[in-house]
Formats: structure tokens, C-alpha cells, sequence
């Protein structure tokens, strides 16, 4: 069959499908409106036979021993729970960087890996890649400024055991005190959890996760700080309290360690000041 006789076939087809389509009965508007109401109140009468009971008043719940034990929400669709110790987040964090006052739901969020139960309500995975970001360019900022950098130098492999989770974890996460306020579920038996917890100088703990969650941590508080307060505090903190815990065997190559003491001090040192000058906002009064 030659291409105009194929194009002749398939005209031809649709119009007699278009012809079918017309045959059929239209029906009006108001008669399809009519049904839809119909099926629609047939269908809000079925729902409300079927509709679960309302719960029954807390009196009498409480009469036949059927009180359970109600979750309040706040109007953030947080656990009141949470919300009440809120607090020992904020005051942890503001203990360790005096002068900057975290926002209860910031430090909680910091505060809470993954692992943790109330990790549905946030987690600090999201601030721990911003800071992790937020260290890597400080930390390739401040090794391209340094006289001692020589072509021998291998500026990732510096940087990979600078930051590495565990060394943050270990050095800086513990000279913060993270692991006491951190929200996280080890993925180990509860007794062999109480016997770490009842030697907090045990080896085990890098096997436990400890030192793994405490440097998450450490990099969602650096995010966090570059989110709430800018650029310049964090910067700050990072010469000041994050890489002077970083000067010690097997994290930040020697070569850098009198450049690293001395940023620190032009700083103000590691108890300076953390927002200075015209950098009054969330400033603790």
C-alpha cells in the first residue's frame, strides 16, 4: 500500500470515530449536576453511619482504668515534652560560646541525631553538611595563607585528618561537652551501653559511636552558628575554639600549629570575644 493510500485509511478512521463519539447521548448540565449532588449526599450518609465515636471524657475513662497517657502538641506540632527541656539544649550551648544565645528549637535540632527518637520532629543532619562546607573553606583558607605551606604539602590529606568526623568527635566534640546533652540511640545492646556509660574513659567508646556522633554534632554547631549568627562569628569560632583542639598527634600537620596558636590569639584567644563591634545582633545582654 503506496504512503497516500495509508494517509487516505487513517483520515478515514478518525472520522468515523469522531462520527461514534457524536452518536452517543449527551447528558445535560443540570441532569450531571443533579447525579453529582445524589451521589455526593449518598456518599456523606454512608461516612456518618460508619464515622468512629468520639472519645469519651476523660472522667470516665479515668472511672473504668482506661486512662492513657495523652502527648501534647505546642503550636509548633512539637512535643510539649521537648519543649519543657528545651532548655538544657540552649543552656549548654550558650555555656560554651558566652555571648551568642541560641534559639531553643536551633540548639535542639543541633543537638539530636538521627538515631534519636525525636529525631522525627528535626535532627542536626542538614547543619552538619552546611557545617562541614563552612569548615572545609575555613580550614583551606587558613592553610593557603600560612608562610609554612610549601608545594610538598598535600592540602587534602591535611585537610581529610583535620576533619575528620571522629578526630572532631573525640577532640573538639569532648572539650565542648556534647556527649553530655546529645540526643542519640547507640546501635548496641542496652547492658553493653550502661557498662560504657559507667566508664566514660573507656575505649570502647569509639566502637560504641560516641566519638562518630559527637563530630556530627561538631560540624551542625558550626552550621548552625554560620546560620543564626553569620559568617564572621563563625569564622571566629573555628580559629578560636574549634582548631586549637585540632593541634595534636594525627589532626592538623605540625607545620601549621605556631600559624594556628596565632590566629587564635589575634582573635582575642580561646575565651575572646566571639561577637565584636558592630555585630550586635543575637548578642547576649
Amino acid at each position: 500500500m503506496s504512503r497516500p493510500a495509508r494517509c487516505l485509511k487513517l483520515l478515514l478512521s478518525l472520522n468515523s470515530r469522531a462520527s461514534l463519539v457524536s452518536s452517543r447521548p449527551v447528558i445535560g448540565t443540570r441532569q450531571y449536576a443533579q447525579s453529582a449532588l445524589k451521589v455526593r449526599s449518598d456518599d456523606c450518609q454512608t461516612a456518618s453511619r460508619t464515622r468512629t465515636p468520639t472519645r469519651r471524657p476523660r472522667e470516665e475513662r479515668v472511672e473504668e482504668g482506661q486512662e492513657e497517657e495523652e502527648d501534647n502538641f505546642d503550636s509548633r506540632g512539637s512535643w510539649s515534652k521537648e519543649v519543657q527541656c528545651g532548655t538544657k539544649f540552649t543552656d549548654h550551648l550558650n555555656g560554651v560560646f558566652p555571648g551568642l544565645q541560641f534559639p531553643p528549637e536551633l540548639a535542639r535540632r543541633i543537638l539530636t541525631h538521627a538515631s534519636h527518637q525525636t529525631a522525627t520532629n528535626g535532627h542536626n543532619a542538614s547543619l552538619s553538611f552546611i557545617g562541614r562546607r563552612v569548615l572545609d573553606s575555613y580550614l583551606h583558607l587558613f592553610l593557603t595563607s600560612s608562610s609554612t605551606l610549601t608545594p610538598e604539602h598535600d592540602l587534602e590529606d591535611i585537610a581529610y585528618r583535620t576533619l575528620h568526623t571522629y578526630a572532631l568527635g573525640e577532640h573538639v566534640g569532648s572539650k565542648w561537652g556534647l556527649g553530655r546533652s546529645l540526643q542519640w540511640v547507640p546501635a548496641i545492646a542496652r547492658e553493653v551501653r550502661e557498662q560504657v556509660k559507667a566508664q566514660p574513659d573507656s575505649p570502647d567508646l569509639r566502637k560504641v559511636g560516641l566519638y562518630k556522633v559527637q563530630g556530627d554534632a561538631v560540624t551542625a554547631v558550626m552550621g548552625g552558628i554560620f546560620f543564626q549568627f553569620g559568617g564572621s562569628v563563625a569564622h571566629r569560632v573555628f580559629h578560636t575554639r574549634l582548631l586549637p583542639c585540632m593541634l595534636v598527634k594525627g589532626a592538623l600537620h605540625e607545620a601549621f600549629h605556631r600559624d594556628a596558636l596565632l590566629a587564635c590569639d589575634r582573635m582575642g584567644g580561646p575565651e575572646g570575644r566571639l561577637v565584636v563591634n558592630s555585630s550586635t545582633k543575637n548578642v547576649a545582654h
